[in-house]
């Protein structure tokens, strides 16, 4: 259950040198999460993170990732948004901002050309966020780590992968026995990519799944990303 999760990385810091300097402590999984409240029924999450709690106890957040895709890109960013103290668009500090236009932050989640950005109201969320005293580690310097794409003279995820790789990355075997890029202008302007795919318990039958496009995707072959 990811609300256990969350309370178990929470730990992290009380017992590691390396977490306790942490402004945020993020674990990207590739297993589904599962979220229960009190008196519904258990449902499935992308991610999930304790609200403005950067830089103090329960620092904490978590989300899918499928391994070499990017895929959790997206993911990640919002949920250190929510350790930054960002709503989610449409509610709270945010509910001028429609979750309808498909910024990072709109919940549930959305593709289009918004969907690498953040909105007005989470640029001020966060900005507000960072202008007080309990922020001030992320003014500290206290380590660097460097991580580089696989393509070192790439900027974005979507330098290094496009669709009929990441079809074949995230579609793969042993739950999925073939998978083919489809490209079709209309899911280019809603910034998805869409994946021919057949499971392996499920021969013969081929299924259409959609996926949001990696940041960097060109999403649209007129117009510049």
């Amino acid at each position: 259950m990811v609300d256990q999760t969350l309370d178990e990385l929470g730990k992290l810091p009380l017992t590691s040198d390396v977490h306790k300097l942490a402004d945020v402590i993020y674990m990207a999984v590739s297993a589904g999460l599962v979220k229960i409240r009190k008196g519904q029924k258990p449902s499935g999450t992308l991610g999930m993170a304790k609200k403005g709690r950067a830089c103090r106890d329960g620092r904490v957040a978590t989300g899918l990732d499928r391994p070499v895709t990017f895929s959790g890109v997206q993911t990640c960013a919002h949920e250190i948004a929510h350790l930054l103290n960002a709503d989610h668009d449409g509610f709270g500090h945010a509910k001028n901002c429609p979750g309808e236009d498909g910024y990072i932050m709109s919940s549930p989640r959305r593709g289009g050309n918004n969907s690498c950005a953040f909105s007005n109201c989470s640029k001020k969320d966060i900005a507000e966020f960072i202008q007080r005293g309990e922020s001030g580690c992320l003014f500290e310097d206290k380590a660097c780590h460097v991580i580089a794409l696989p393509n070192k003279a790439a900027n974005l995820p979507g330098d290094v992968m496009d669709g009929p790789t990441f079809c074949e990355e995230y579609y793969r075997a042993p739950r999925y026995s073939n998978s083919t890029y489809v490209k079709l202008e209309s899911d280019l302007k809603q910034c998805v990519f869409r994946c021919l795919v057949e499971e392996t318990n499920r021969r013969g039958k081929l299924q259409n799944r959609t996926s949001f496009a990696i940041d960097g995707t060109l999403c649209s072959e007129s117009e510049p990303p």
